[in-house]
């Protein structure tokens, strides 16, 4: 299972714990959730619920809506300046989807979007909440 990142990876601080940005991929038939942009930001082993775990799958099947929406129009940019605002816009778009899931914060969002990249087992169980998000 992998993923490709869209345009949106490109975004600054990529992870909305520290930096108030949150990384988009778009998805491939059979990828798991999201991997985090940095390496070296790993999320405690922690049992999500769920809830917690369908809230997620929401969020994410927005979230990347927004990146896809947004990746055609940065595509676009006449110049940095405006590929900068585009990625602004985004960030904000999907910082605001994540915190309105009923269910969920920006933290346990991302402890998720990490968790399912070095947990094999959760990895399927997100991408099946996600699946049946698309469906």
């Amino acid at each position: 299972m992998t993923l490709r990142r869209t345009a949106l990876s490109l975004l600054a601080g990529t992870a909305l714990l520290a930096s108030g940005s949150l990384v988009a991929l778009a998805q491939e038939n059979t990828a798991p959730p999201p991997a985090p942009a940095d390496p070296m930001m790993t999320a405690p082993m922690m049992d999500f619920s769920d809830s917690q775990l369908q809230a997620f799958a929401v969020a994410y099947v927005q979230v990347n809506e927004i990146g896809m929406e947004y990746d055609q129009q940065m595509q676009a940019a006449q110049n940095d300046e405006e590929l900068m605002e585009l990625q602004m816009q985004a960030q904000m778009e999907m910082t605001e989807v994540v915190e309105a899931t009923d269910g969920l914060t920006v933290e346990e969002y991302n402890m998720i979007f990490t968790a399912a990249q070095t947990d094999p087992e959760l990895g399927g169980q997100v991408q099946t909440y996600i699946d049946a998000q698309l469906q």
